[in-house]
């Protein structure tokens, strides 16, 4: 029977935390280094501090999850898959991908019958549309689904 702790363990026993601080140094040096050598202007080093600054906690959470044994966390669920609650997300999001085909597929023809509309209107900026657009789907459709169902 292995032991169960507050953040795990590797599957060896040891401590979770050398092996997910070199993989958040690691993410974290990888992305500042390509920060800088691919900035433009004199500020490529700072960029490069800053974007290494920001990406160490993801690097660490990504580095945690890699090494960590999930059977040594104490209170983690054996199948998260199978919970109420990834049924419920599971449910969500094959809705808001509906939705996502509809309010694309109008804004399309929208945007071809009045060319106006699209004058200023960038990739980036309606990428940026969809993604807000899908989040807040998945959210309300997840909360409707949990308060309908609890």
């Amino acid at each position: 029977m292995t032991t169960q702790r507050t953040w795990g363990t590797t599957r060896s026993g040891r401590s979770p935390w050398p092996g997910a601080i070199g993989i958040g140094v690691a993410v974290a040096v990888v992305l500042g280094l390509a920060a800088w050598a691919f900035a433009s202007g004199t500020n490529g080093v700072v960029y490069g501090i800053v974007l290494a600054a920001a990406s160490f906690m993801p690097g660490l959470a990504l580095g945690w999850i890699l090494v960590v044994d999930r059977r040594t966390v104490k209170g983690a669920v054996r199948n998260p898959e199978e919970s109420i609650e990834a049924q419920w997300y599971d449910r969500a999001t094959r809705g808001t991908f509906h939705d996502l085909l509809v309010v694309m597929g109008l804004t399309a023809m929208a945007l071809s019958v009045v060319p106006q509309w699209r004058d200023g209107l960038t990739a980036s900026d309606a990428l940026l549309a969809c993604m807000v657009f899908a989040a807040a789907d998945v959210s309300v459709r997840y909360r409707l689904i949990k308060r309908r169902e609890s």
